[in-house]
């Protein structure tokens, strides 16, 4: 782009110049400058210095606008990633609670857990009966 803006202007100050002046008249001359000076400008310049500046001010503001996004998505990025690390030291804790199916899960283990604990309690009354009966029996 800064290619395009030097290019332009070449040609702009290649097509100003005029071909009988030289450089030691133009830099040998006094100009005065006040409220009431005049250019005169071809007006195919003065539009290709205009589209030239249009460029660069688009160019600005396209750059501008691209890393004013990156940076938003870098700082939405950097939440995520907190978000994340946090999950992943708190959800094998059990900090940030459990899945739906887990709690579902967590029920029948504890219903099995008490109905085998029942189970286990029959189980040890009847090996008493038995060894009671085979006491009696060998009397």
């Amino acid at each position: 782009m800064y290619f395009y803006v030097y290019y332009v202007l070449h040609i702009f100050v290649k097509k100003t110049r005029y071909p009988q002046m030289k450089y030691e008249k133009l830099n040998n001359s006094m100009v005065d400058l006040n409220e009431n000076t005049t250019i005169n400008i071809p007006l195919r310049n003065l539009i290709a210095l205009i589209f030239a500046v249009a460029i660069c001010v688009s160019g600005y503001i396209n750059v501008m606008t691209r890393i004013t996004q990156l940076e938003h998505d870098r700082n939405i990025r950097d939440v995520e990633i907190a978000m994340n690390s946090e999950f992943r030291i708190k959800w094998p804790r059990g900090e940030l609670g459990a899945l739906p199916d887990d709690a579902e899960q967590n029920l029948r283990l504890q219903y099995i857990e008490k109905h085998l604990e029942e189970v286990e309690k029959v189980t040890r009354s009847l090996q008493l009966q038995i060894k009671e009966n085979q006491i009696k029996d060998n009397i």
